[in-house]
């Protein structure tokens, strides 16, 4: 089932799409493309293996992509996957977000600073909403902390 959305520049539509079995185990991670441009026709996946799929035993919870074509992906193991859509698909060393909880939803804002809300329910310390400078080398930044509890998505107002 498809549990993000995001479109590029170039006008290709990604979903972030995860297929469970009987067991709520996950059997396919991928990331579906389609030509908006073109009647919404399908393009190859983003993958990382032979099977078509990006693999992991967690579905994904947020996807998002900045003007240069990188895409961005919560794999919801406290990493962010990242792919240079604009080259192929090629994989780039991902963002590690680790003992920070559940990673869910990203965005970016206007200087493509990188933000990615993680939780943990019942939990505390790893509540917090974590900021990556993705123009120098995915820095991480101080978080936002506060008042935070167990976030699941976020949004940026684009002025």
């Amino acid at each position: 089932y498809p549990v993000g959305v995001a479109v590029g520049a170039d006008g290709k539509l990604y979903v972030a799409n995860v297929v469970f079995s009987d067991f709520d185990r996950v059997v396919i991670n991928q990331v579906l493309v389609f030509d908006t441009l073109h009647g919404n026709a399908p393009l190859p996946p983003v993958t990382t293996n032979a099977a078509g799929n990006l693999g992991g035993t967690f579905g994904f919870a947020g996807l998002t992509i900045d003007s240069s074509g990188k895409l961005y992906l919560t794999d919801g193991e406290g990493t962010v996957l990242v792919f240079d859509t604009a080259h192929g698909n090629v994989v780039l060393p991902p963002i590690s977000s680790s003992g920070s909880g559940t990673l869910y939803g990203l965005a970016l804002d206007a200087s493509d600073k990188l933000y990615v809300a993680s939780g943990t329910l019942y939990a505390t310390g790893s509540n917090r909403v974590n900021i990556f400078d993705t123009r120098h080398a995915n820095a991480s930044l101080p978080p936002i902390t506060s008042t935070v509890d167990n976030p699941q998505g976020v949004a940026i107002s684009q002025p």
